[in-house]
């Protein structure tokens, strides 16, 4: 009640779609800038910019190949309860990413490469392989294996007292083998066992943000999606992740379901989250009270261009809270909103 934080932040994009030698292309420009003033003397502008390049094309037959660029630009400017300057850094990345299905889609292989310059953080190679085998018509087993990371951001690197210059990427690995299996027509069953390996992870330790030891998730992913009927379709999810001693932020259950109906030109949707063992620090210690929170979603076509929405979050007014990963200080357990409602209108010409 006694701290106040006022925002102002606004987004554009343009982008370009065409056919063109036959294979399609599309190119993105994108800004979005906000301006922050908080009760705690924190003053500050930031924008970021960019623009990404893509170009897809057949290869040969059943091949589909996929090549392009990205540029990204983060500046900010710290007025007042930071540490006052301009601070800016950019990255940019050449990618490309190939599929080929073989003996009439019973096999699909599939890699990519990508090259990512930081201008903080540096150069780093990510490669990714990965493979589908349709062993029957209503089963599939699937493996994949990629390098994955994370580049520091401005606020982690020059913003706050707990900033770090010498910020390296964080790093990892991850691996995945899955199976799918359709009962019916309309439902099909999915299970997932992952494992990611990580290094130079990034998080705050003795009062500034740094690159930590080595750690490992694991865990499964379940769902289940299923259409009822012409008119209801369902799915639900479940993970399960150990997280090892790096608990903050990360539940050890999570269930996801969501009910859709859509008649005519109405369409209605339900969804709920629950959690359970979530922790706001590392070693299962303290713990965050356990939680379900239910969504609804009513849309209706007024005509072929006018569409209206009704949404209600937090449909049930549960009394929740969250882990939020903000920057610095900032980072911890929040109160989540009570029900919210929202009306709103698309209009399309």
């Amino acid at each position: 009640p006694d701290t106040w934080n006022r925002y102002q932040r606004g987004h554009f994009d343009l982008t370009f779609d065409t056919m063109f030698l036959g294979g399609t292309q599309m190119c993105k420009l994108y800004r979005n800038f906000g301006h922050h003033r908080l009760s705690d003397n924190w003053h500050s502008k930031d924008y970021m910019m960019g623009t990404m390049l893509h170009s897809q094309f057949e290869l040969f037959e059943d091949n589909t190949f996929l090549a392009g660029f990205e540029y990204r630009e983060d500046s900010g400017k710290v007025y007042s309860g930071g540490i006052p300057g301009k601070y800016r850094k950019n990255e940019y990345a050449f990618f490309s990413h190939d599929e080929q299905k073989l003996w009439d889609e019973r096999v699909i292989l599939n890699g990519g490469l990508r090259y990512n310059e930081d201008s903080f953080a540096g150069r780093i190679v990510v490669p990714a392989l990965g493979c589908v085998w349709r062993i029957t018509q209503k089963t599939s087993l699937r493996t994949s294996m990629e390098r994955g990371f994370r580049t520091p951001q401005l606020n982690e690197l020059q913003f706050f007292a707990t900033s770090n210059p010498e910020l390296k990427p964080e790093k990892s690995w991850n691996y995945e083998w899955g199976i799918s299996h359709h009962f019916t027509p309309g439902t099909v069953v999915d299970c997932v066992y992952f494992i990611t390996k990580a290094e130079d992870f990034i998080a705050v330790r003795a009062g500034h943000f740094q690159n930590i030891d080595r750690l490992e998730f694991k865990g499964v992913e379940m769902s289940c999606e299923s259409i009822l009927s012409e008119v209801f379709r369902l799915k639900a999810s479940y993970t399960y992740l150990d997280s090892g001693y790096y608990t903050t932020g990360r539940p050890e259950h999570e269930l996801d379901f969501s009910l859709l109906y859509k008649r005519e030109k109405a369409t209605l949707s339900l969804t709920a989250q629950g959690v359970d063992n979530y922790f706001a620090a590392d070693n299962r210690q303290n713990a965050i009270p356990n939680f379900m929170v239910v969504d609804a979603k009513l849309s209706y076509d007024l005509s072929a261009s006018v569409k209206v929405y009704l949404q209600i979050d937090n449909l049930f007014n549960s009394e929740h809270k969250r882990y939020v990963d903000l920057p610095a200080v900032t980072a911890g357990v929040y109160t989540q909103p009570p029900r919210s409602i929202f009306l709103s209108c698309l209009y399309k010409w």
